[in-house]
């Protein structure tokens, strides 16, 4: 009974420390932006936590949904935290079939300022996003063959496989892209999510995109309402037995 009584109580204060998701991304030609107003973050609000509670939840929330060999962590204790990620084959777009979809490495850098209360998750840059294509090329290849009985050898052409690797890559716009980055290039290796005009001219890229990071941003959130609730099992537990919030 005590158990989950328990188990009550930290549900109702983990849904009331952390404020709905309300706030999204969504992709323009600049960049991302929080689709409510604007801004360049999206706020998730936690009364009453402390700065460094906050800090050591969302640290544990990034090692375990974006640590990899190739994510690096850079930290301001206990004020902000930036994760920098690839993660391969991390970013389906269109339908994963045999006639459609490309899975795409993305990379992106992600910036969280924390203050007591509050944590900010600031819009993702997106550095690149690409993928290696495989085929075979077949060409001739000229092998001098001995022959037998005493006659002179001779060159035989042989046609031999090689594999060729081709790079597409995937950018957002002309103006939003990393330097050195070529959206308009003379061949078909890359394509752009808006075009010179700022049209969407890739409508699935742009759809998932957003659903990549609206998706890791209502992770983390879950993430940090979990750990806002173990946070505060010692006073829900001294509420439960004695009635006060007192440690």
């Amino acid at each position: 009974m005590w158990a989950k009584f328990r188990k009550m109580a930290l549900a109702v204060i983990a849904a009331a420390a952390v404020s709905p998701a309300s706030a999204q991304f969504v992709l323009t030609p600049d960049g991302f932006v929080n689709s409510v107003d604007g801004s360049g973050s999206y706020v998730i609000e936690c009364p009453g936590v402390s700065c460094e509670k906050l800090y050591r939840a969302l640290r544990y929330c990034a090692e375990s949904y974006l640590s990899g060999p190739f994510t690096y962590f850079s930290e301001m204790e206990p004020e902000a935290f930036t994760v920098n990620a690839k993660m391969p084959k991390g970013l389906l777009v269109g339908y994963k079939s045999f006639f459609g979809g490309k899975v795409y490495d993305i990379s992106f850098r992600i910036r969280f300022d924390v203050r007591d209360g509050a944590v900010s998750m600031f819009v993702p840059e997106v550095k690149s996003m690409q993928f290696g294509i495989f085929k075979t090329k077949y060409s001739d290849v000229d092998l001098d063959v001995e022959a037998d009985f005493g006659l002179d050898s001779k060159s035989v052409s042989v046609e031999m496989p090689q594999q060729v690797v081709s790079v597409e890559r995937l950018y957002v716009s002309a103006q939003y892209c990393p330097v050195g980055g070529n959206p308009y290039p003379n061949n078909a290796s890359s394509s752009v999510i808006f075009n010179r005009k700022g049209a969407v001219s890739n409508s699935a890229a742009k759809e998932a995109l957003e659903y990549y990071f609206n998706t890791l941003a209502g992770t983390f959130r879950e993430c940090l309402v979990h750990e806002v609730a173990k946070s505060n099992s010692s006073v829900i537990d001294n509420i439960l037995e004695n009635g006060t919030s007192e440690e």
